[in-house]
């Protein structure tokens, strides 16, 4: 009996779940549109399920097949028009949609019956979210990653049930919750991106602030919550938080130490480190009443903390222990003599690390107080930044002088603590580090890097903030994490910047592989092989990476030089023949034939032909005709025609001079080539049946920096040196001018094209720049810092990008998505 009242309640629970009904979906002021709705069983796998029909004003009845609460399904909404418009427009002014708009729902959510809001912030959260939907397979982890993504999107609940998830993007009203949404998401060019065939995401700007003044005189910054507390040279204290940042709510005198301000969350007190020669001491400020008179802790110290009604002081020779209400010593632990040494206090698993000059110390704190040492770590010698995360079972730190990048420790067994990975990303990597919520900020050399701490073993960078300026001392901070590491300040060279640090999640998703100094990169097609020119010190490599199922893996580099043989490149111009064959010259004018049939790739001897026709260094190289031959170009205005036969000599066919140094050749048909040449333009050469060359300038550009030719659509892209890109269409006379972008390009990095036309990637200082190719509208930017070639991968939506220290390959699948109504 028992068991045959389980199997009913089975079968009654089964009907529930899957039982048959509607549920209402309204569009954000859209009519006649066509709703229809996936299920999202795999990645690769969204079988539609239904379909309504077309409504006729603003909301539509979905009919529900079977559904299953716990898992997660996608409506999709397209067609109809625009009733009224972000900005106000009225009824009278529709418009045709020409996007889609999405929402992520569970079964559950469609169970309720609705109302379903599906609009530009649904939207918004789906493009956040879509690059995960092709690698979670887990509903319940999905969902949970869902409801994170819209507490990003929105900063106050919705719905009434008390926190902020899915379901609050489910019930956003634009006319109600627009003040809802976070900073970021609240511009009308994002808002409308949806409707006009645009991805939202990327109208975002990542710049939510920018405070103009002189904050050079910053000497540390402490973030508290809704505060972010400055310490300046001349002793006052300031919330850069305020209307007024530079306000003044308290003035201390005295001189202060480097890494003078700190705050405490426990205890919720700000520590300023006063080290006047005469009276040294640390005054401890109520952070919520920075005017209050400060309590002072006599004596010069390293580190203070409070735990339980104790100051933990950090001296010269020992760590103090008092009590807070009588400033009486509790405790003495005797410490062997160091310099910048300071401690990190893990207060839920009651643990103290010893930081600084010496080994690595680690004690328990006992239930009296006291201290009790359990583990010394001389392989972590010189550790001078210990940041925790997860709990405290991970740390990020910075050992010895920080040249072999941050070390990700595990710390779940103090007693044992070991290296999981360490973080290198070129140059020297500078304290302090900022840990909030499961961002983290850290310099490398000039540039913050934003790691992502969900990832906990290996955090990978996100993207490149601004760079911070900074004081004399290394420890004293000019950027801080707020809003739970939602927001990053940065105190630079333009003022005090704010990010929002979420939108840089969905960007990069594809991984970063470090370089010392990365150059050029090229890619066979047919062997769907890359080929980096990279730059160690003073000499350059050649390194050659392999592309499996999306994943770049290093296959070798060329020349080996800890064998300290083979060829010697204090330069690299280098350019595929065909898939087996590559040309690399030096600046000495040395050019090597390399073979590629190998994964280790090597010299197969020298072209003398194209030596002994140049006595200067040699510029650009232009494989022709399927490498059967190779026009070079010389910083003296030579340029060369070559035969490259396979198995057979090299030798010259003709040349002629131009007006100087030939920087780029680029193909526009078998007999005709464009030259860039520096202090005169671009230069049409041809070449006659009999293989001569002739040139004709068709555009004088004296300070033009590089080109671009769109064969499909007869166009010529050109940089100059003040940034601005001009379009150029090519006719048969020469170059029409069309149109231009001022302060698009950086003079290092070459633009590119999607290889199906569409979008123009355009590198500038700081950040990647996305065009429409058709109307050169932007349509968003990517944040990378030294960038300097762009690879668009032929297959896939993605594109390798060339960054100071890496190569990263950026997912582009936000500019892919069809958004056209082609369904």
């Amino acid at each position: 009996m028992e068991r045959f009242f389980r199997l009913l309640l089975a079968v009654l629970l089964t009907s529930a779940a899957w039982g048959k009904g509607s549920v209402r979906i309204e569009t954000e002021g859209l009519r006649g549109t066509t709703v229809q709705l996936f299920a999202l069983k795999s990645p690769a796998k969204h079988p539609l399920l239904a379909r309504s029909e077309v409504s006729e004003n603003d909301n539509a009845n979905l009919p529900l097949p079977r559904i299953q609460p716990g898992s997660l399904y996608l409506i999709r909404v397209y067609g109809g028009t625009l009733l009224t418009g972000i900005s106000g427009a009225s009824a009278k002014d529709t418009v045709a949609n020409r996007g889609l708009l999405h929402a992520l729902v569970t079964g559950r959510d469609l169970r309720r019956g609705g109302p379903i809001r599906v609009g530009a912030v649904s939207e918004l959260l789906y493009e956040r979210f879509a690059a995960r939907l092709r690698s979670t397979p887990s509903p319940r982890r999905l969902i949970r990653q869902i409801d994170e993504e819209a507490a990003a999107i929105l900063g106050r609940d919705i719905d009434g049930d008390g926190r902020i998830d899915h379901r609050d993007v489910l019930r956003f009203r634009l006319d109600r919750d627009r003040e809802a949404l976070r900073r970021a998401y609240r511009a009308d060019a994002v808002l409308e991106a949806p409707y006009r065939g645009k991805a939202p995401l990327l109208q975002c700007r990542r710049e939510l602030a920018r405070t103009q003044g002189d904050f050079s005189q910053i000497l540390s910054l402490a973030p508290s919550p809704g505060h972010l507390w400055a310490l300046w040279y001349d002793g006052n204290l300031s919330d850069l938080a305020a209307a007024d940042p530079m306000k003044p709510v308290a003035h201390f005198a005295g001189v202060f130490a480097a890494d003078a301000l700190r705050y405490d969350a426990a205890s919720r007190k700000l520590f300023l480190f006063d080290i006047d020669d005469s009276r040294p001491k640390i005054r401890i400020l109520d952070a919520h009443n920075p005017r209050r008179v400060p309590a002072t802790v006599p004596g010069s110290a390293d580190d203070l903390a409070i735990l339980n009604g104790r100051y933990y002081l950090l001296e010269a020779k020992a760590l103090r222990i008092l009590d807070a209400r009588t400033l009486q010593t509790i405790d003495r632990l005797p410490l062997p003599k160091g310099d910048d040494r300071r401690f990190v206090l893990d207060r839920r698993r009651s643990l103290l690390y010893l930081i600084g000059e010496g080994p690595l110390r680690v004690y328990r704190i006992t239930k009296n107080g006291a201290l009790r040492p359990i583990g010394s770590y001389p392989d972590l010698a010189d550790c001078f930044e210990l940041a925790l995360y997860d709990g405290g079972k991970r740390a990020l730190a910075i050992v010895d002088s920080g040249m072999e990048g941050v070390k990700v420790l595990d710390l779940s067994h103090p007693s044992a603590i070991h290296i999981l990975h360490t973080l290198r990303y070129g140059g020297l990597a500078r304290p302090p580090i900022q840990i909030a919520g499961d961002r983290a900020l850290i310099e490398w050399d000039s540039h913050l890097a934003l790691l992502d701490l969900r990832k906990r073993d290996r955090p990978p960078v996100l993207g490149w903030l601004a760079s911070p300026m900074r004081p004399d001392s290394l420890n004293a901070p000019r950027y801080a994490l707020m809003d739970d590491g939602r927001e990053a300040w940065v105190a630079g060279d333009a003022g005090l910047l704010r990010y929002d640090t979420t939108l840089y999640s969905s960007l990069f998703t594809l991984g970063r592989i470090p370089f010392s100094g990365p150059d050029r990169i090229r890619i066979d097609p047919k062997t769907r092989r890359l080929y980096l020119s990279n730059a160690i010190g003073d000499t350059y490599e050649l390194v050659v990476l392999g592309l499996e199922k999306g994943k770049l893996r290093l296959l070798s580099r060329f020349p080996d030089y800890d064998e300290k043989r083979g060829p010697y490149f204090d330069s690299m111009i280098f350019a595929l023949l065909d898939h087996d064959r590559a040309v690399a010259a030096n600046a000495q004018g040395e050019v090597y034939l390399l073979d590629l049939r190998r994964s280790r790739v090597r010299s197969i001897g020298h072209l003398e032909a194209v030596e002994k026709a140049f006595d200067s260094q040699i510029e650009s190289l232009l494989p022709i005709e399927g490498g059967t031959c190779l026009l070079v170009g010389s910083d003296q205005g030579r340029v060369a025609l070559f035969a490259t036969p396979r198995g057979k000599k090299t030798h010259l066919l003709t040349s002629l001079s131009l007006a100087g140094s030939v920087r780029k050749l680029v193909p526009l048909t078998s007999r005709r080539f464009l030259a860039l040449v520096a202090g005169s333009g671009v230069v049409a050469i041809d070449r006659s049946p009999s293989r001569e060359l002739t040139a004709q300038r068709i555009l004088l550009a004296p300070d033009a920096v590089d080109l671009l030719v769109d064969p499909r659509y007869a166009h010529l892209y050109l940089t100059r040196e003040n940034g601005t890109l001009e379009r150029y269409r090519l006719e048969a006379q020469g170059l029409k001018r069309l149109d231009e972008i001022p302060n698009a390009a950086c003079a290092w990095a070459t633009p590119a094209l999607s290889p199906d036309g569409k979008f123009l990637f355009v590198g500038k200082e700081g950040e990647l720049g996305v065009y429409d190719r058709r109307t050169l509208h932007p349509l968003g930017s990517y944040p990378i810092v030294g960038l300097t070639d762009i690879v668009p991968l032929l297959r896939g939506k993605r594109a390798l990008v060339v960054g100071e220290n890496a190569l990263l390959s950026l997912d582009l699948s936000l500019l892919f998505q069809d958004r056209k109504e082609n369904r």
